[in-house]
């Protein structure tokens, strides 16, 4: 292995071609140069030991667009495209490249944490309970079954009078989006979904919860596709914010008093916005009037139902 690794070094060093014509991929073949260097160092060892028969893990997340291969960077560098690396191409699918990143065990462990038959009471999802004890005259335990839905309305209505954000929340969200979409309602709307959605540098793992009358949306994982340094987010409770025919807004609880710093924009066809506003000071009036505009253009960020084995295609 470290022997290929070498001859594919030294072949990106010598090449007649490569000064005059890599000018622009510099970025990228530093990145290419970069992990040959860790790996010569002792990952080839590692890498061997976890079963990686490829040098995928190498290359993932090459410069600054995701979808151009390894095959893509050799061309314009004037070098030739090499058996080894032909098999690359196939991260340029989104559900290889999802699977490669997240893994097959994560994500079928992702699929039947949605998907089984324990739903958590209310005394365990830790959003509701709070809105509940909020709203709750009396103790959280001394709150009979019907209750739950009248005190959790109050708690939002008590938050609202100190933070105007919980006036956007949507406590009985019906999940329009699902029922109106072509692609969701297939082959039918089920009451519990995992939503896998993925930008060009990372993927969400989204549990949709809709048998319950106070309905649950949750970020279950959050995964990088370039390295482990980038920041991702913890498995946590979501807000709704907008239940729409066309699309549903969702965030991430807010901090101290100010405004969420995450937003999530689920889209009829499939497209999916991610707005950070780590500031946490803007209204979540200015992501609902976005969403309204429709999804970013130029954007190659979609959303898949996820299914047992990987992500759920539609025949054509």
């Amino acid at each position: 292995m470290k022997k290929l690794i070498t001859i594919v070094l030294l072949t990106l060093l010598i090449n007649a071609n490569f000064t005059t014509n890599a000018n622009a991929l510099v970025g990228e073949i530093r990145i290419i140069l970069k992990s040959i260097g860790k790996f010569l160092k002792g990952g080839a060892d590692n890498t061997i030991k976890d079963g990686s028969k490829t040098l995928d893990d190498l290359f993932k997340g090459i410069g600054k667009d995701s979808n151009r291969s390894i095959d893509d960077v050799l061309k314009k560098a004037g070098l030739p495209k090499t058996d080894k690396f032909t098999n690359l191409n196939t991260l340029t699918k989104d559900e290889s490249l999802i699977l490669e990143r997240v893994g097959s065990e994560k994500h079928l462990n992702n699929y039947l944490a949605v998907n089984s038959n324990k739903i958590k009471p209310i005394k365990d999802r830790r959003w509701l309970k709070e809105l509940v004890e909020e709203g709750a005259e009396e103790g959280f335990e001394e709150i009979v079954e019907g209750g739950y839905q009248e005190a959790a309305e109050a708690g939002l209505s008590n938050l609202s009078a100190e933070n105007d954000f919980y006036e956007y929340v949507k406590l009985n969200w019906i999940g329009r989006v699902y029922l109106r979409s072509d692609y969701y309602k297939q082959p039918k709307v089920e009451k519990k979904m995992l939503l896998i959605c993925k930008t060009q540098y990372e993927v969400f793992y989204f549990s949709i919860l809709m048998e319950e009358k106070i309905k649950t949306a949750s970020l279950i994982d959050h995964e990088s596709l370039l390295n482990v340094s980038y920041p991702t987010l913890p498995a946590q409770e979501l807000a709704v914010l907008e239940d729409k025919d066309e699309f549903k807004v969702m965030s991430v609880l807010p901090e101290k008093g100010n405004y969420p710093k995450h937003y999530f924009t689920i889209f009829g066809n499939q497209s999916f916005n991610y707005d950070k506003r780590l500031s946490g000071t803007e209204n979540p009036s200015i992501i609902i009037s976005k969403a309204f505009k429709g999804p970013v253009r130029n954007q190659n960020n979609s959303c898949y139902k996820g299914t047992k084995k990987g992500l759920l295609r539609i025949k054509q």
